[in-house]
């Protein structure tokens, strides 16, 4: 069974330049709507459905970006 030691190290590498901006690329896809209708910032959501329903929709967002390829020069986060 994974645990959250597991992805630690996924999660930190995500935070790297080239990958954090494509991150923030799959963050906005998900939340766009919502901080556009609503004028607020991606952060703010929390304030409004909590951190527990937050963390939820961040996990699948993250998830997203485990699954996608960027091309075939810049891969796929896991395989990199």
């Amino acid at each position: 069974m994974s645990t959250g030691a597991e992805l630690s190290g996924l999660m930190k590498f995500a935070g790297r330049d080239g990958w954090k901006m494509r991150f923030d690329d799959v963050l906005e896809r998900h939340f766009g709507a919502v901080v556009n209708a609503f004028e607020i910032e991606i952060e703010e959501i929390s304030d409004l459905i909590g951190e527990s329903w937050m963390m939820t929709l961040w996990g699948c967002a993250f998830e997203d970006l485990l699954t996608r390829t960027f091309g075939a020069e810049q891969g796929n986060i896991v395989d990199v």
